[in-house]
């Protein structure tokens, strides 16, 4: 994706995630922590050096935005930026100010699969399972199963068809309740 398209893209997702947030009444993007600006890149777990080319900042003052000793708050379009990429939900914030401010002593993160996630595995994956190449009624699949810790990160998924994904599971409880949907 060249930077022109980048930034459109961006522009569109800071318009919404407002639009979103406003109707909640739910931020003052101007309060943001740069440690709260890492939990969110990191509950992500996205790479710096990708992260900073697509707020379009080198991503050393990336990271100085990110350090708590440098200033008390991030500059405000900066945290908005974030937000908008990352995709974070109000309740996810909510999640990881508690556990940054000390109110809670684990996140646990949304069972739903994020879209940028999603989005990114569709292109990986060419909208296509990636065991027989079928482009119709696809799964996302986690590698490492999120029962037991798998994440819903871009390396622990990839598409399947139907049949791939009952196959995939065949022999766990999974099995059962998939076959019943589709016989």
């Amino acid at each position: 994706m060249d930077l022109y398209t980048r930034k459109i893209n961006l522009n569109y997702k800071i318009k919404k995630l407002k639009e979103s947030y406003r109707k909640w009444n739910m931020l003052d993007f101007s309060k943001i922590k740069p440690i709260e600006l890492k939990g969110l890149r990191y509950l992500r777990q996205v790479k710096p050096h990708i992260f900073s080319r697509d707020l379009g900042i080198p991503m050393d003052k990336m990271l100085e935005y990110e350090n708590p000793v440098k200033q008390e708050f991030v500059p405000k379009d900066l945290a908005i930026k974030y937000f908008a990429l990352l995709e974070i939900t109000p309740t996810e914030y909510g999640k990881l100010q508690s556990l940054t401010n000390g109110e809670s002593e684990e996140f646990v993160p949304r069972r739903e699969i994020p879209s940028m996630v999603k989005r990114k595995v569709r292109e990986r994956d060419q909208n296509r399972c990636v065991k027989c190449g079928k482009d119709d009624k696809l799964h996302l699949h986690h590698i490492k199963p999120y029962s037991k810790g798998g994440q819903h990160v871009v390396d622990n998924l990839v598409l399947l068809c139907n049949e791939c994904h009952v196959k995939e599971h065949s022999g766990d409880w999974f099995n059962k309740g998939m076959k019943s949907l589709f016989t």
